[in-house]
């Protein structure tokens, strides 16, 4: 089986975790090797997402492999990308779909909006439905992606029909780090967000205010930044040159990884700082301040973990809910292995069948 893997390379944590470990999945279910192509998507967008790039892109593959995959990672995002050929984050819509025969998949992918951000356009719009209907195959992550589909860009249950959610990949095959649940935790890890935008960032945090409150209080933390622009918090666990020439390269992954068996508990910030917690067996308390980040804790169960920034009393309630972790005999903390096992049982589950589903004829 031999496939070409669209995603985002060597740019961040969460999108090399992402793109890993669909690809460990392919591998794992398949009975034959699994040779990949990976294309970073960001060498489309510098081309405008235009029709002569993709073509060219997929006249250099065609007949070289069996299908295109693309995730996961936020892809299905409009803001900063509408003025691409296409008209949004994606190089798919009817100019480009209607030469493309190769089987399309999209798995894992996620709809990435800020809190303030602006709604999709017609053409946004236009191209998602086309791809949607276009692939055979199109999984959205399990952090309320489906429900923006549904009541905010509102798609019409026509298309909604052929959406499945699915796992993040960034929560599957963590187990092989071999972390053991513990009774007792005090290493805090601390995985924070962040942006270069004063506007994004006003919005995220909820006035500058509360940022100031999160800067001053992690200023000591173990930090574990997942892109170049959260080195602003605390004391990082490797260098800014570090990220940039070692870490954030998509080979060197696990590296990076490791590093997180040097703590027992995290405060998560971004998405696949949740990922990490919950797949590699690290309790977590997720501060969200993206809806991503407070559904997904929603949605599969883990509300009594997250803390959004907009709660009233906050910055009481993350004290609280550290206190609680921490605690001897935490019934906390043992609840949150309850849930994460089952959890991440399941999530394996859904990964299997859907993997097993759309790619069964290339597995064998």
């Amino acid at each position: 089986m031999k496939i070409l893997h669209l995603g985002v390379y060597d740019r961040n944590i969460g999108d090399n975790i992402a793109l890993a470990h669909l690809q460990y999945s392919l591998d794992k279910y398949s009975k034959d090797d699994v040779e990949v192509i990976g294309f970073n998507i960001e060498n489309l967008w510098k081309q405008g997402n235009s029709v002569p790039a993709v073509r060219a892109l997929y006249n250099d593959i065609v007949g070289k492999v069996d299908f295109i995959l693309v995730g996961g990672g936020g892809l299905l995002e409009y803001g900063g990308y509408q003025n691409k050929d296409s008209g949004w984050k994606l190089p798919f819509w009817k100019d480009t779909l209607k030469f493309i025969k190769i089987p399309l998949f999209l798995y894992g992918v996620g709809v990435n909006v800020f809190r303030g951000g602006g709604n999709y356009s017609d053409k946004a719009i236009e191209g998602l439905t086309d791809t949607i209907l276009h692939a055979q195959g199109f999984g959205v992550r399990n952090d309320g992606s489906y429900n923006k589909l549904k009541d905010w860009i509102k798609l019409p249950d026509s298309v909604l029909e052929k959406v499945d959610i699915v796992p993040d990949p960034g929560l599957l095959h963590l187990d092989r780090f071999g972390v053991e649940r513990k009774y007792k935790v005090s290493k805090l890890g601390f995985q924070p967000a962040i942006n270069q935008s004063r506007g994004i960032n006003n919005n995220r945090f909820n006035g500058e205010v509360n940022l100031n409150l999160l800067l001053n209080k992690f200023k000591d933390a173990k930090v574990y930044p997942h892109t170049i622009k959260d080195f602003r918090f605390g004391k990082p666990v490797i260098t800014q040159e570090e990220f940039t020439n070692k870490y954030r390269v998509f080979e060197n992954l696990d590296l990076y990884l490791e590093k997180y068996k040097e703590i027992d508990y995290v405060i998560a910030m971004r998405g696949h700082g949740q990922m990490i917690s919950m797949g590699m067996n690290i309790p977590g308390i997720y501060l969200s301040t993206q809806d991503k980040v407070r559904d997904f804790s929603i949605e599969n169960g883990f509300e009594d973990y997250n803390i959004d920034i907009t709660d009233e009393f906050w910055f009481e309630k993350l004290d609280t809910s550290i206190r609680r972790l921490t605690e001897d005999k935490s019934k906390y903390l043992n609840d949150w292995y309850e849930l994460r096992d089952e959890f991440i049982k399941k999530c394996h589950e859904v990964d299997e069948k859907w993997i097993k589903d759309k790619f069964g004829q290339w597995l064998v």
